[in-house]
């Protein structure tokens, strides 16, 4: 019998923030869950773990054109995209694209509600499955919903 591949995962998260005790919170966040979906045998792709210039000698054109390719390419290699969320305000247009994106070209998209802030209709309604934090993630099988699950869910979300 032939051996199944993992399935691949793109962790999704704004994490490029100013605020350094904000940016650390979400870089825990991310590595927590991450190392959670790697125990759970999946091949997580999480976008800052991969550092494309180091150095800092790079344009800045030229490295954003870079890691939107790499982005891209990962997002269409995998099998589901998991997004932590943490309110409309709290998204910046990076994690919005790379939703948006997996949505375009068909991919589940699971959002991690990290909390009961206001969330965008639009990337609620748009997704596979919707989970409340970490500890929803870590109870989540990946087989979807339904939508009277998310409707369910929504009930207690501010949507705007």
């Amino acid at each position: 019998m032939e051996k199944q591949k993992p399935k691949k995962i793109y962790l999704a998260c704004s994490f490029a923030f100013q605020d350094v005790k904000l940016r650390e919170k979400r870089q825990h966040i991310i590595e927590k869950c991450a190392r959670h979906l790697r125990s759970r045998g999946f091949n997580v792709f999480v976008p800052h773990e991969h550092k494309i210039d180091p150095d800092n000698e790079m344009p800045n054109y030229l490295w954003s054109k870079t890691v939107q390719q790499m982005d891209v390419k990962n997002l269409c290699n995998s099998d589901y995209v998991v997004l932590l969320t943490f309110g409309k305000t709290g998204n910046n247009g990076g994690v919005c694209w790379e939703a948006g994106y997996a949505y375009g070209i068909g991919k589940p998209l699971v959002i991690v509600k990290e909390n009961k802030k206001v969330e965008s209709f639009m990337m609620m309604f748009s997704c596979y499955a919707i989970v409340d934090g970490y500890q929803g993630l870590r109870k989540y099988d990946f087989t979807g919903q339904t939508e009277a699950e998310k409707e369910a869910f929504l009930q207690n979300v501010k949507m705007s």
